[in-house]
């Protein structure tokens, strides 16, 4: 009497959402040319997307009575554990290469590893190397780190779940590139407030200086925000002030 029964609703949306993921990883890896790279690698291979393909659809047609019972539900569940079998077996007759570009994403972490050895050799050999007579060349290093480590946190649970596109990895230099640029801009606002404060200014990069720096690039978004309406607060106040001066 149990496969009679009627599935309750978020049983149904459940059903769907591990349609939707197979679905979705299975699109993934045939972008990154998965099933492709099977077929050059074993002549008459049998696995392919719409192998992969077949057991979604299959998965979905049991869905599509009026009433859904547990006799669908098991006959989509059978077809999605023979999907996710089959995906599993691609991925896992892929070339290592693969595996560790399109899978892994090492590729993005071995990035942020150089980045951060040219940020510790920097700090190492004490350079003075400085942009527009006023920033340490680390600050931007810096900034472009803690992006890149902000980009790799947010493709995390793609990687977890096979759902990570190769074509992403071209992401991780724009993040770098701003993370840089706002931590630079972030960094002369810092000695403006040091200057307004009457403090003394750095010598050089100091741990608060790189700590800043890391964080301004990290949350590069909350840095935009918080220098945009820096800008208002400052620039458009004077602006304001000279209008109504001249009127």
């Amino acid at each position: 009497m149990t496969e009679t029964r009627e599935l309750e609703p978020h049983e149904i949306k459940q059903l769907e959402a591990e349609i939707t993921r197979l679905e979705t990883i299975i699109g993934t890896q045939s972008a990154n040319g998965l099933f492709h790279l099977l077929r050059k690698k074993t002549k008459g291979a049998t696995i392919d997307s719409e192998a992969c393909y077949k057991f979604v659809n299959e998965a979905r047609d049991s869905l599509k009575l009026r009433t859904v019972t547990y006799t669908e539900y098991n006959h989509a569940k059978k077809s999605l554990n023979s999907g996710w079998e089959t995906i599993d077996e691609a991925i896992h007759g892929a070339s290592l290469w693969y595996k560790l570009r399109c899978i892994y994403a090492v590729d993005n972490i071995v990035l942020l590893v150089t980045v951060a050895i040219v940020l510790f050799l920097t700090r190492l050999w004490n350079s003075n190397l400085v942009l527009l007579k006023f920033i340490p060349i680390e600050v931007p290093i810096a900034g472009a780190m803690g992006a890149m480590l902000r980009h790799l946190w947010s493709i995390a649970p793609d990687v977890f779940d096979r759902q990570y596109a190769k074509a992403w990895f071209s992401r991780i230099f724009y993040v770098g590139f701003i993370g840089a640029l706002l931590s630079s801009v972030t960094y002369l606002v810092y000695l403006v407030a040091l200057i307004a404060a009457s403090k003394p200014l750095p010598t050089g990069l100091d741990v608060q200086s790189l700590l800043i720096s890391l964080i301004a690039g990290f949350g590069w978004d909350e840095t935009y925000r918080g220098l945009r309406g820096f800008a208002k607060q400052t620039v458009g106040s004077l602006f304001q002030k000279s209008q109504n001066g001249s009127s």
